[in-house]
């Protein structure tokens, strides 16, 4: 899959705010994790009328599904963290530069670092997106301190 692919789907993500974004994860996990729509969860940028998503869906499931996002991205906050905030993890000045042309260089350049058995390039993107728009709005130290705290937190 081309840097092409992943700057597609960037862009196509951006335009969503947080919550959206959460949903459109939380859409392709479920869809992850039921085991539907394998061949769109290979693609970057994949339909969204894949994953089954009903669209006149009532405010308690979108809070169950912007619950379901947030689980997995906390399950992927400690490798975003060891990846942007470790200045010692060997991938690190690789992302610095890609932040360095701009945020959504930055998700393009972290989705291809975090797609891994457990995370198919469907889920990456928008993961890689959330973040960038985190650095973007906050900048990488604030994001850096948020993550850790989040992390710190789990372990008390």
């Amino acid at each position: 899959m081309s840097e092409q692919d992943r700057w597609e789907a960037v862009e196509t993500l951006w335009e969503d705010d947080e919550d959206g974004l959460l949903l459109t994860l939380a859409a392709r996990a479920k869809a992850e994790e039921d085991g539907i729509a394998g061949d769109a969860l290979q693609q970057w940028n994949p339909p969204e009328d894949v994953f089954a998503v009903d669209l006149e869906a009532g405010p308690e499931w979108t809070a169950m599904m912007k619950e379901f996002g947030e689980r997995w991205w906390k399950k992927l906050e400690p490798k975003l963290y060891d990846l942007l905030c470790n200045e010692e993890n060997e991938d690190h000045d690789a992302l610095m530069g890609a932040l360095g042309d701009g945020a959504k260089a930055l998700a393009v350049a972290l989705a291809g670092m975090i797609v891994s058995p457990g995370v198919v390039p469907a889920i990456a993107i928008v993961v890689a997106t959330i973040a960038a728009k985190k650095i973007w709005d906050a900048g990488l130290e604030a994001a850096c301190e948020m993550w850790q705290e989040s992390l710190a937190g789990r372990d008390a």
